[in-house]
């Protein structure tokens, strides 16, 4: 009987797997270029801090060619060296207003 059981439960997780490889590919031949993550900076950040932040958010993107975004609060005690450490990792930088 735990036989037939763990035959079931591998059954199901070789169906979930393939359902999530035919959706992942689905989404990476569909997604359009249009597509970009938006990180939103509310305060000062450490060079670190925003290398882990903009790796979270393209972490969190389907395509690694998806470009990140990173919305800077115009209230924000934000530098001009938040500035220039996310457009040297890559972002593009907007200042917004809350």
């Amino acid at each position: 009987m735990a036989a037939v059981l763990a035959e079931i439960l591998i059954s199901l997780f070789a169906v979930f797997g393939l359902y999530a490889a035919v959706r992942l590919f689905c989404i990476l031949r569909g997604m359009p270029d249009e597509v970009a993550a938006a990180l939103t900076v509310t305060r000062a950040v450490s060079e670190e801090e925003a290398a882990w932040l903009l790796w979270r958010a393209r972490e969190n993107t389907v395509s690694p060619a998806s470009r990140v975004v990173v919305l800077l609060a115009a209230a924000a005690p934000y530098t001009e060296e938040n500035v220039k450490i996310f457009v040297a990792l890559g972002a593009t930088c907007y200042l917004i207003n809350d």
